[in-house]
């Protein structure tokens, strides 16, 4: 079951709910856990660091994938404009431009 907070505004619902099933996609493997004692915390251990890494890795690049975002950055679009379009939070584009970066060299 994934839970999110329909109050927050529409790119962190989105970007919530694909982080919770890229959990489920790629860390399927291990057991049931409640996270929300360990948000609140900010207390992650190593693993579940990692964990949360690949699981916002994936998720931006649901929000938006390579071709598009070359699209994006080849047209001259710029940082705004483009986490706008694809309604992507400043971090989630970030990160998501720093992958790009890493996968292309």
């Amino acid at each position: 079951m994934v839970y999110y907070n329909d109050t927050s505004i529409a790119s962190r619902q989105h970007f919530t709910i694909l982080h919770e099933l890229s959990h489920i996609q790629l860390h399927s493997n291990t057991k049931n856990e409640t996270y929300s004692s360990l948000i609140i915390g900010n207390d992650y251990s190593a693993e579940d660091t990692i964990k949360e890494q690949e699981a916002n890795t994936l998720a931006s690049q649901l929000l938006i994938n390579d071709n598009a975002l070359n699209q994006y950055i080849n047209n001259g679009f710029k940082f705004n404009q483009t986490r706008k379009e694809f309604e992507i939070s400043h971090e989630a584009l970030k990160n998501r431009i720093k992958t790009i970066s890493n996968t292309t060299t």
